[in-house]
């Protein structure tokens, strides 16, 4: 079976932004059924953050359960399906390399663990009290992203990179527990 490459400019966006796209994660489910209701891969970087609904995310034929707090990390060229359980809820967003790096020279993609290997998972389960924090923050995105002003493109770059260092202290955070709990045993 042939896994189609779906690429940025295919999803239906409300305001179209080069290499960028973010949606609530409802809107982003009704708007595209057609080009995500199969096993399918992306030729960019997608995160998305879920705050309401349950099922399983599949991504590179590993499960995974899908649950308020879980976020998801996908590089390009991984295969990945949706099955829910109820409605989701949340914010997607993903983008090319090039609208992230070449906002930050110095700071690449694959210095984040979440992106630099396959070996590390590609789930971050969020505490309860960091939910809404987060969430608030990729509201401010979207609302930078269907807005008309200037510098939205570095703004919402900058914003993308905020959220995306909260990941990562989080995410070490929970590596770096699961490292001590196994040194225990």
């Amino acid at each position: 079976m042939k896994i189609p490459v779906l690429k940025i400019n295919q999803f239906e966006e409300t305001e179209p932004l080069k290499d960028f796209y973010i949606n609530s994660f409802a809107n982003h489910i009704s708007l595209n059924k057609k080009l995500i209701s199969k096993p399918h891969k992306h030729n960019f970087y997608l995160c998305v953050m879920f705050t309401k609904g349950t099922g399983i995310h599949e991504i590179d034929f590993n499960s995974y359960t899908i649950k308020p707090g879980s976020v998801f990390f996908l590089r390009p060229g991984q295969t990945h399906f949706w099955k829910f359980d109820s409605p989701p809820e949340g914010f997607i967003f993903f983008h090319s390399q090039e609208f992230y790096e070449l906002k930050f020279l110095e700071h690449k993609l694959h210095e984040f663990p979440f992106y630099y290997s396959f070996q590390n998972p590609p789930l971050l389960e969020l505490p309860d009290k960091k939910i809404n924090g987060l969430y608030k923050k990729l509201e401010e995105v979207y609302t930078e992203y269907i807005k008309h002003k200037p510098f939205k493109e570095l703004k919402i770059v900058s914003l993308i990179n905020t959220i995306y260092i909260d990941f990562f202290r989080m995410y070490t955070n929970n590596i770096s527990n699961e490292k001590a709990i196994l040194q225990i045993i």
